[in-house]
């Protein structure tokens, strides 16, 4: 059998046991099946025809040059998260306080981290990482996802990555986590918080549209920075979702109330009642929030 297109290469990679990175080299090739190969082949390539992700049935996703298991009840990592994460890391890496490429002191905590693509991928440049879900399934995802990681990249340590459930910071002592963290301070005073909400516009060619802005408060703020890809689409949406055939992804991990805010706001008081603030926030919103942005940033006090 030869296949046709790019997916149904992916398909027989994952039937023929052939490693998932090296399916173009299926393409347009004979290629035969035992019996059992062949059937299995038809039944995943008539499951991806009706609908079902090509992702999860090959069951894993490559994220920033990374491979990520994938599995039914976690969300499928998107392109455009993808886009932002990678700059982060661009601006992130090559400032003056690292050591061997990761920060000297500041940690990360990655809020409803599903597969943990976020998380991990920026692992590398920083001392510590915390990934938190609430759900059974994400978490288990995420021990799969940090033990890949590891043996994928072994300079780092099993114990510069901590998984803990967490429904968005409720359970976190952020106190504990960054109690060797340097506070910060400004000369007047005041201490700003950066504040960057990312708008995925898959419509255009960037594919990011970028908002961010100072937060000044009298709290004081450590040297730690919250990233997050939370539910943020409005229920109103689900009969489309449903006509994407996104409805196989788990519900939770995609809709946010009747305006998709919901989660942030949550997060949002949530961190307003730390006693310590991070120094940075980095957020995933849908794009039609782009307007309500202003409001947005004001719920932080």
């Amino acid at each position: 059998m030869k296949p046709k297109t790019i997916n149904q290469a992916r398909v027989m990679a994952k039937v023929l046991g052939t490693d998932k990175n090296l399916y173009q080299n299926l393409l347009f090739q004979e290629h035969f099946f035992t019996p059992h190969q062949f059937e299995l082949f038809t039944r995943l390539n008539g499951e991806f025809e009706n609908g079902y992700p090509l992702d999860y049935i090959i069951g894993e996703v490559v994220f920033l040059e990374n491979n990520f298991i994938v599995k039914p009840g976690v969300l499928i990592p998107r392109p455009e998260t993808e886009i932002w994460v990678g700059e982060f890391i661009k601006k992130n890496f090559y400032k003056n306080n690292k050591i061997n490429g990761k920060y000297c002191k500041t940690i990360l905590i990655d809020i409803g981290a599903g597969t943990g693509v976020i998380g991990l991928s920026l692992a590398r440049i920083f001392k510590k990482v915390y990934l938190t879900d609430i759900f059974p399934i994400p978490l288990a995802i995420l021990q799969e996802n940090k033990n890949l990681f590891i043996k994928n990249n072994p300079a780092l340590k099993s114990s510069e990555i901590q998984i803990i459930k967490s429904d968005l910071l409720s359970s976190l002592e952020i106190k504990n986590i960054i109690s060797n963290c340097p506070v910060l301070t400004l000369k007047k005073g005041l201490v700003g918080t950066l504040v960057r909400i990312n708008f995925p516009c898959p419509d255009k060619i960037e594919g990011i549209i970028t908002k961010s802005k100072k937060i000044y408060t009298k709290k004081p703020v450590g040297d730690y920075i919250i990233v997050s890809n939370l539910p943020y689409v409005p229920k109103m949406k689900a009969d489309k979702i449903l006509e994407n055939k996104i409805s196989f992804e788990p519900g939770e991990a995609i809709f946010s109330g009747p305006g998709g805010r919901d989660h942030i706001t949550n997060l949002i008081r949530q961190i307003n009642k730390l006693d310590i603030w991070p120094r940075e926030i980095h957020l995933e919103l849908d794009n039609s929030h782009i307007i309500c942005f202003g409001e947005i940033i004001s719920s932080f006090k």
